[in-house]
């Protein structure tokens, strides 16, 4: 790990428009694994940068991309809010690779990262090369977001932000078993 004050990067979080990102003389692992031979592919946030593409994950050693850029979207809609900020100008942020994505609206973040992260796993060929995925999921984060019946799982919980937390929990629970399944 690094110290985001080490680069600079102690004012906030990154989000979009922001003129910052991690420093591109500072190598990422997907960069270092890479030039060894791995394939490496990202799922998930991002939140290291994205005012020009040099600072997106395609061009910082990912083979492949999906998720979003920013610090924090909605779960189902996939849509940054404008911040009262310099540079915030909010809308859609989820990519595939550096291709907008638009057809999941409505579909929740984990169980997308979830399904994405699967397929790289089951079309890898382990005999070609080692695999380097790194997935970093949404949840749990703001806004408190999860489906229905995650959050029914909880509802032995009064306080109903914590509810809603609790059910986030569980989706990435449900993620990191349903990887580890597909790892087996």
């Amino acid at each position: 790990g690094r110290y985001p004050f080490r680069d600079g990067l102690a004012h906030d979080v990154i989000t979009n428009g922001y003129p910052f990102g991690m420093n591109l003389m500072q190598p990422t692992l997907a960069e270092a694994l890479k030039k060894v031979g791995y394939a490496t592919h990202a799922v998930g946030k991002w939140d290291l940068g994205m005012h020009e593409w040099a600072y997106t994950p395609t061009r910082r050693g990912f083979d492949s991309f999906y998720g979003f850029y920013d610090a924090y979207n909605d779960f189902y809609t996939h849509h940054v809010p404008a911040i009262s900020s310099t540079y915030s100008m909010g809308g859609i942020d989820f990519h595939d690779d550096e291709q907008p994505v638009g057809d999941e609206y409505g579909s929740y973040s984990t169980f997308l990262f979830t399904e994405r992260a699967e397929k790289i796993v089951e079309t890898h060929n382990f005999n070609s090369a080692p695999l380097f995925l790194y997935l970093a999921h949404q949840a749990v984060h703001s806004p408190l977001q999860a489906p229905t019946d995650y959050i029914k799982q909880c509802s032995d919980i009064a306080d109903k932000q914590r509810r809603v937390y609790c059910a986030m929990a569980k989706t990435v629970d449900m993620s990191v078993k349903r990887v580890v399944d597909v790892l087996k």
